[in-house]
């Protein structure tokens, strides 16, 4: 199979791939492979850059006989500034989820918890959820401590 790209199209699947590669790898120091399946594709549209247009944006390095996006590529591409606001935003949600699921369970005794369906768990979360994205979207984490007085699952 052969598939086509304008050199705007290539220049687009650089980003796709670059997000992709920052979400499958930036939590490992290193996780690149030769072997990973992944990491080979990646290799391979990065290797066709020169021709397409981009050798500006993909540099081999004679090293290793790798390729990589180049710190212009990086720094002017957008792709830095799509990853920090999808951290900013999952990075809320998290933190919303986890402390809501925290309180719905803590109210509830053991024996309930476990009986909780998922419409009475979002019944219950609602209050929680709406008290948590109130108080971050006006005050950040500014005022979030840990109370190192109370023991965990106490209310």
């Amino acid at each position: 199979m052969n598939i086509n790209f304008t050199e705007k199209e290539y220049r687009l699947l650089l980003d796709a791939i670059y997000i992709a590669d920052w979400v499958m790898t930036s939590h490992e120091a290193d996780r690149e492979s030769d072997d990973d399946a992944h990491q080979m594709l990646f290799q391979k549209i990065y290797s066709h850059a020169r021709e397409m247009g981009c050798a500006d944006l993909v540099e081999d390095a004679k090293d290793d006989n790798r390729y990589y996006p180049t710190r212009d590529y990086e720094e002017q591409s957008g792709v830095i500034e799509w990853i920090e606001e999808y951290d900013a935003m999952s990075f809320w949600e998290e933190l919303i989820e986890r402390l809501t699921e925290r309180d719905v369970l803590q109210e509830l005794p053991a024996a309930e918890r476990e009986r909780l369906g998922a419409e009475e768990y979002w019944k219950r979360s609602a209050p929680h959820e709406q008290k948590y994205a109130t108080e971050f979207e006006k005050h950040g984490i500014e005022r979030l401590v840990i109370d190192e007085s109370r023991k965990p699952g106490q209310l």
